[in-house]
Parts: C-alpha cells; sequence; structure tokens
C-alpha cells in the first residue's frame, strides 16, 4: 500500500511544468499559455493563474518532456554593456524584476540639430546609467521630446532642439 502512494505522488509530481526563469528560479507550476510575451501559470492546486515575462524566462520544460527555448539571458556588467540594456512601456517586462533605481537622460541642441540624434543622445544616457547598476530594462516613466523650433520673429532663433527621458531600471537580481 505504501509504494503505491508513493507511485502516485511521483505521478502527481511529474505532472508539473518547470520553469526556468533569468535569474537562477525553477518555478514548479502548469504552464496555461504564452502569449504576447507573457507566460500565463497556475501553481500545483491553484485555479488563480499569475503571468511572467517571457523576457524573464529561459526555458521551460513541460511534462510531456518537451523543452522550450523561450528567451537569452540579458548580461550587463557595466556601462560598457549600454546597448544591451532595453527601454520598454509595457508593464509585465518587468514584473518580477529587482528595481535597481531611478534613471534619467537629457540632451539640448540648437534649434537647427536634428531632433532623432538629440533623441538617440538623451536614451544613451540613460542606458549607461542603468547599466552602472547592472540593470537590463528600463521601465519609461516620461519621455518627452521637443523639436527645434523655425525663427523667431522678434530674436529671429527658434527654440532649441530637446529630449529628456527618465524612467526606473530593473535586473533580474
Amino acid at each position: 500500500m505504501m509504494l503505491v502512494c508513493i507511485g502516485m505522488c511521483v505521478c502527481t509530481m511529474a505532472q508539473n511544468d518547470k520553469v526556468f526563469l533569468h535569474n537562477g528560479t525553477t518555478m514548479e507550476v502548469s504552464v496555461k499559455g504564452i502569449s504576447n510575451g507573457v507566460i500565463t501559470y497556475s501553481y500545483p492546486g491553484e485555479s488563480v493563474t499569475q503571468e511572467v515575462s517571457e523576457k524573464q524566462v529561459e526555458k521551460i520544460v513541460f511534462a510531456s518532456g518537451r523543452e522550450q527555448q523561450v528567451s537569452e539571458k540579458v548580461i550587463v556588467r557595466d556601462k560598457s554593456d549600454w546597448e544591451k540594456v532595453i527601454i520598454t512601456n509595457i508593464e509585465s517586462d518587468v514584473a518580477g524584476l529587482v528595481r535597481k533605481g531611478e534613471v534619467k537622460g537629457s540632451k539640448t541642441g540648437s534649434s537647427l540639430s536634428n531632433t532623432a540624434k538629440i533623441q538617440e543622445k538623451a536614451e544613451r544616457e540613460m542606458k549607461e546609467e542603468a547599466a552602472k547598476m547592472g540593470a537590463h530594462v528600463i521601465f519609461i516613466k516620461n519621455y518627452q521630446v521637443r523639436d527645434g523650433g523655425g525663427m523667431n520673429a522678434v530674436t529671429g532663433f527658434g527654440h532649441n532642439a530637446k529630449a529628456s527621458v527618465s524612467g526606473t531600471a530593473y535586473g533580474y537580481e
């Protein structure tokens, strides 16, 4: 009788899917679906569903034995890795990540400056700041871009082009 109980327990445990997160955590859950960059799951014995961003998941090993690679881990060691930092405005991309701190970037050019270039420079400044913290994702809070204006009738000059961005930096750990 004892062997039958142990056998039933092993079979029950084997029915769980394993979700491997980039922070080293392994979750034994029942994956309900994968859609729009989000994995929906529930814990064993629960009907309430939870969500995790695909960007936080390395792979899923389903109870059937099938393995599905989900995303590659973004490794940011220092400021030189700034190009790896991702900017997002989707809350699920940072759900479950560890908050590292606030970051910002601001650049101003002349009234004749290329707005896109000013915007790139402000984003780079913000990404470099996040990379110094070891963060790989920035959740945007504020994003303002102002084109350089045309000529002012009184002064003969327009207003300067400006880009200002700010957000919260997040990492796996």
